[in-house]
């Protein structure tokens, strides 16, 4: 008797099992009050099996359906989340970001400009350069943390911005 929990198993894992059984079983229940003398309605123990695999089929469906539609949810409010971060960008950030267009291409090494910064410690200026980052405009350094340039997406708002450095090249 082994062979029923190994048969729940595989039908709780395979959605195309599952489906099928909720299929065969809606067919056999409901079939006869659509259309009479198709085959004879079930009866005794037989009906009784048929509701069990059909509740079983149709709990396993639900709850597949519920966790595919809370990640599509979950990925969407991501997306909108990311997006709506992109496009806002706080005071300090669009000073920085004009400190560095200042800089031009080569990389920033925050440890070394960190002297220059008014009133910004290091933890601040790694939020920010995070945040930056997050939102495109700036290429962190994958070996130093704080070792940036700024990339296209950065320049271009640097340039959008109504301060906008005149001569950026």
């Amino acid at each position: 008797m082994d062979w029923i929990p190994n048969l729940l198993k595989q039908i709780s894992v395979s959605l195309q099992i599952a489906f099928g059984l909720f299929c065969a079983g809606a067919f056999l229940l409901f079939a006869s009050y659509f259309k009479e003398g198709l085959f004879d309605p079930l009866s005794g123990l037989y009906r009784v099996l048929v509701w069990a695999v059909f509740v079983y089929a149709s709990a396993i469906l639900i709850y597949s359906l519920s966790q595919f539609s809370w990640k599509g949810i979950c990925l969407l409010l991501d997306k909108a989340g990311k997006a709506w971060n992109g496009r806002t960008v706080s005071d300090k950030e669009i000073s920085f970001l004009e400190w560095a267009a200042h800089k031009g291409h080569q990389p920033v090494n925050m440890h070394i400009e960190m002297s220059k910064t008014k009133g910004l410690d290091q933890h601040r200026l790694l939020r920010i350069t995070e945040s930056l980052h997050a939102k495109g405009f700036i290429e962190i350094s994958p070996y130093d943390r704080t070792i940036f340039t700024l990339t296209n997406k950065g320049r271009e708002k640097v340039l959008s911005l109504p301060s906008g450095l005149e001569n950026e090249s």
